[in-house]
């Protein structure tokens, strides 16, 4: 018997094909951007950016710091209190508190955070003292006679050092910024495509060995990383929209702010410059972009000129170690070393699935993803892989987290390319392989972290005891007085005098 016009043909019995998931199907995608939780999650790493870039600028350019503390602490109290009183806080909000979960195991397990903060650390923790007026003199590193590290994390921790009276250690500050930073990851996960499965991300990415020793810390690594994160949502949400000058504006400064946290990335702004116009065909939204990024980072390079006598020298060491890579060999580092570091962070076997994902993640929309990806997150990965002769794991973890946020989105809803991916069996064969394979890369990470935790406590002792020794010292070292120390930039915190 013929079928009526308005009857639907019956599915063969035992049918293995289903639709693909819709957009609007997906749970915690864009259609939750307006509740309270998420956009205090999505909101507060560009917020700790704006609020450290605040602070270095006025620092920088010798201006009265204290009003600038003061907006950088009350702005969050009166954005948070307006959640609070006039937001929408649904029961999946509660999902905000998996990142703070995660960094308190991570923390537990990997106590490296705990030791007194060195090397790097001190040098940014200088720089911040210096913008609260303590001292004037800058610390002797590389041939250069002043702080040439990026100045975002030392306005940030200038805010605490303020409050605190302290000059050697700040605490809610790193906290801060990592928590920031996995709830950039979380988010970028939910928004291409992950849904419920995006809380795995965080859980892959924090505790990444080199994040779990140095995210918690003034390290640039979870700033960097949320850093790159967030210019890839934005990349995907701004290159999706119609051309818009006020957004074009804010996304080149918001991305100059990415760039001044960590200097190699001040290449976003100009990339996402290109990737607009190349979308756009107009080269005025991309001037756009250009302009806003310049307009956030002519004030800290002009400051450069005034104090240092060069235009932008604090990014001369950088700009000089790339060059000096590129024409000549500065160190033995390369490729195969960059892949190994990669391979310890992340195991092969998750590597390779959230190469796949990766690969089908895209694949849902070629033109836009494609270009964000080959536009923002390649060339880091470049850089610091294949131009750089030195490097260290931790300049990784940028481009780890968007391969596991893209991977993870790729392989929950992969295009309906083949049948294959049409499958009824497709997700939870994919799914049950990953929670397998993460559940083993996670277990060997703890294991080992556990395993070492008792000599990284007695390090942390002897740390703390060496350096206290030596700050026993300070009392008896006039104000006038040039220190010569091995530990020169570490010393110099400590005495308040300068150390080389």
């Amino acid at each position: 018997m013929a079928l009526r016009p308005t009857e639907q043909k019956r599915k063969r019995r035992g049918s293995d094909v289903h639709p693909p998931l819709q957009k609007d199907a997906r749970p915690w995608g864009p259609e939750v951007a307006h509740e309270a939780g998420t956009t205090m999650a999505s909101c507060l790493f560009p917020l700790l950016l704006g609020i450290g870039c605040m602070v270095a600028l006025v620092g920088e350019l010798r201006l009265p710091v204290w009003p600038a503390v003061l907006i950088a602490l009350g702005l969050p109290i009166l954005l948070f209190g307006r959640l609070l009183h006039g937001g929408q806080w649904p029961r999946r909000d509660l999902r905000w508190a998996w990142v703070p979960l995660v960094v308190a195991v991570t923390s537990y397990v990997d106590p490296s955070w705990t030791g007194p903060m060195l090397s790097d650390q001190s040098d940014h923790l200088q720089t911040a003292n210096r913008y609260l007026g303590r001292w004037e003199w800058e610390p002797f590193h590389m041939d250069q006679d002043f702080s040439f590290r990026p100045k975002v994390i030392s306005g940030l921790a200038a805010v605490e050092l303020a409050m605190t009276g302290t000059s050697t250690r700040v605490h809610l500050v790193p906290w801060l910024v990592l928590v920031a930073c996995g709830w950039q990851i979380q988010r970028l996960t939910e928004e291409s495509g992950a849904g419920r499965w995006s809380l795995l991300a965080p859980l892959l990415v924090l505790p990444l060995p080199a994040m779990m020793q140095q995210g918690r810390t003034v390290y640039l690594e979870a700033l960097a990383t949320g850093g790159l994160i967030f210019a890839l949502r934005l990349s995907l949400k701004f290159l999706d929209e119609p051309a818009n000058t006020r957004k074009g504006l804010l996304q080149g400064a918001a991305l100059a702010a990415v760039g001044l946290a960590k200097f190699p990335y001040l290449y976003l702004g100009p990339a996402l410059a290109v990737a607009v116009g190349w979308r756009t065909r107009s080269m005025a939204c991309a001037g756009r972009v250009v302009f806003g990024w310049a307009v956030v980072i002519a004030p800290f390079f002009l400051s450069d000129w005034v104090d240092h006598g060069q235009f932008a020298a604090s990014i001369n060491p950088q700009m000089t170690g790339a060059v000096a890579s590129l024409t000549g060999e500065v160190g033995t580092y390369g490729p195969g070393q960059a892949v190994g570091e990669m391979m310890v962070e992340l195991s092969l076997v998750l590597h390779v699935l959230f190469a796949a994902g990766f690969v089908l993640w895209v694949m849902g929309d070629v033109p836009l993803r494609a270009t964000t990806v080959f536009g923002l997150l390649v060339p880091g990965l470049v850089l610091f892989a294949f131009v750089l002769d030195f490097g260290w794991p931790r300049y990784h973890l940028p481009w780890l987290a968007g391969l596991v946020c893209f991977g993870l989105a790729g392989l929950v809803n992969p295009p309906p390319a083949h049948d294959v991916f049409r499958h009824a069996a497709w997700r939870p064969v994919a799914m049950a392989l990953l929670m397998v394979c993460s559940g083993m890369h996670l277990n060997a990470v703890f294991d080992e972290a556990i395993e070492e935790r008792e000599g990284i406590e007695e390090n942390v002792e002897w740390r703390w005891n060496l350096f206290e020794h030596y700050t026993a010292l300070e009392p008896s070292i006039p104000e006038d007085a040039v220190v010569l120390a091995g530990y020169d930039i570490s010393l110099g915190l400590r005495y308040g005098v300068q150390t080389y």
